[in-house]
């Protein structure tokens, strides 16, 4: 319908120009999307697709902190980006909402996406971005400690109450210190499944705040650090990841959570395998960092846009087989993963893992401004601060930013 066309198909009816529509994305796939722009412009001679990097649209920024920034400048600076998916991009105005075309099309076949990698994205009863591929975050086990100890390796039914016992087990520690840790939660990853309000994709109100839940939650992340001991207290900032890593790195930690990406590297320190992370309630679940595809609220062409976006989506990119035999990131869609052969990259204990994994996300924002608080209060409960009192500050800070949310109103991005 003309809704998708915009002025920008009217505008193009009376010149013989194409359109130029820019698209920004990580540099390590320009060339694949080089060549699709090319086979793109031969089926859709009237446009042509300009391919930019996300490190050249940054290159030279001063004083960008954070996702937001970031986003915002990638939006100014193309029509089409391929980038981070984040609850907060429905409420940023930075991005377009694609359902009346999705809606309209019937080209895309939503129910071959995995489950969860779609909601990250849905607000507002619009879909904000056509997810791509996710990163996924696996728990690590050392698979020598584990046979050291005569334990049998996690499997997918486990629950939080194992978890704690095997870590408990695994953890040596002697007068001067702990000599391996049961469990170090590199980057605080694995508290997404943990802990209420991080995991983007619960189908959960992203208005609201489960306070109860999350209070109960963030005491029993901190008490695996301050009465059971069985990890460090996480790290924060530069120093205190680096810390947990040195950790890792040294064999003092029999679990550990990590990208799936840095398998090969920690499988040359010792044998490992991975794991779901186990819940309170419910299946187990991996944390997921999702990519995907969204126009830019300023574009002056969102019709030749969104073809250029139908057109990429089920295209193969390298991003699930990288050329450099590195770990691939798990792609959005089963027929996908079936098309570029992506399990068949990993030994069969570790394909099981990541198919289980696939149907059961957690997906990870952290840009959303209910991310950044959730974390700050479990930061201030690891700093000695009661789980109830850092809630309850977090709680009123969350319903402060709504009620400026609500007066305000997204204003589209000039480009």
């Amino acid at each position: 319908g003309m809704r998708g066309l915009g002025l920008g198909g009217l505008l193009q009816r009376g010149s013989q120009a194409p359109v130029l529509i820019r698209f920004v994305g990580p540099a390590q796939y320009r060339a694949d999307f080089q060549l699709l722009a090319e086979r793109f412009h031969s089926q859709e001679p009237g446009i042509r697709v300009q391919i930019l990097s996300i490190s050249e649209v940054l290159g030279g920024r001063e004083g960008l902190s954070g996702f937001s920034d970031i986003a915002r400048v990638l939006a100014e600076s193309a029509d089409v980006l391929l980038f981070q998916v984040d609850s907060s991009l429905p409420e940023s105005g930075l991005v377009m909402d694609l359902s009346p075309w999705l809606n309209g099309s019937g080209e895309i076949d939503r129910d071959d996406f995995f489950p969860q990698v779609e909601e990250v994205a849905q607000a507002h009863g619009g879909q904000w971005a056509l997810p791509a591929y996710s990163f996924v975050y696996p728990l690590y086990y050392d698979r020598e400690v584990f046979a050291r100890a005569g334990v049998s390796y996690p499997g997918e039914s486990w629950t939080q109450a194992d978890f704690l016992a095997l870590a408990q087990s695994l953890t040596e520690a002697q007068e001067d210190g702990v000599v391996q840790y049961g469990f170090v939660d590199y980057g605080g990853t694995a508290r997404v499944v943990w802990i209420p309000g991080l995991d983007s994709a619960q189908g959960a109100d992203p208005t609201g705040w489960p306070t109860g839940s999350m209070t109960d939650a963030i005491a029993w992340y901190g008490a695996m650090a301050q009465r059971y001991r069985v990890m460090p207290v996480p790290g924060s900032g530069e120093a205190g990841i680096q810390q947990d890593w040195e950790l890792i790195v040294s064999r003092r930690a029999a679990l550990w959570s990590d990208a799936l990406a840095n398998f090969p590297y920690h499988e040359q320190l010792r044998p490992v395998g991975i794991a779901p992370i186990p819940t309170s309630a419910g299946p187990a679940r991996m944390p997921a960092i999702v990519n995907g595809y969204m126009i830019s609220a300023g574009s002056f062409w969102p019709g030749q846009s969104w073809q250029w976006v139908r057109f990429l989506h089920n295209q193969f990119v390298s991003f699930a087989r990288p050329s450099d035999g590195s770990p691939g990131a798990l792609p959005a869609s089963r027929s996908v993963a079936e098309a570029t052969g992506y399990w068949d990259q990993f030994r069969p204990d570790v394909e099981r893992v990541l198919r289980y994994a696939a149907e059961h996300l957690a997906i990870m924002s952290t840009g959303s401004r209910k991310s950044i608080l959730v974390n700050e209060a479990v930061k201030a409960a690891l700093d000695d601060s009661a789980p109830a009192v850092a809630v309850a500050d977090a709680r009123a800070a969350w319903e402060a930013y709504q009620a400026q949310i609500s007066r305000a109103t997204p204003v589209p991005v000039s480009m």
